[in-house]
């Protein structure tokens, strides 16, 4: 999605914008996995505490 946009930057409006908006989205999918992931997580654990008692 970042290179896509860095790339239509350039095309459209002749601004060289890469590495940015790469980096940008990078950083926001690193963040979604890892919330997405610890939510299972808790999901799980929430689970497995319902079947002990």
């Amino acid at each position: 999605m970042g290179y896509g946009l860095d790339f239509a930057m350039y095309k459209w409006f002749g601004l060289k914008t890469s590495p940015w908006f790469t980096i940008i989205f990078l950083i926001l999918g690193i963040i979604a996995g890892f919330r997405e992931l610890f939510r299972i997580a808790k999901k799980s654990s929430d689970g497995n505490d319902k079947k002990d008692t």
